[in-house]
């Protein structure tokens, strides 16, 4: 991701199930985490 303008928006699809508390203790300092969905096969 290193040279990503500003306000780049990356999608993630993980099929770790800790992928939603492992995303945002690993996002770099000043950017966001927008959330997370579990697609209906994963739930």
């Amino acid at each position: 991701m290193r040279g990503a303008p500003p306000g780049t928006v990356v999608h993630v699809v993980a099929t770790d199930p800790a992928a939603p508390l492992d995303l945002p203790a690993r996002t770099h300092p000043g950017t966001r985490f927008g959330g997370g969905r579990s697609s209906p096969r994963n739930r």
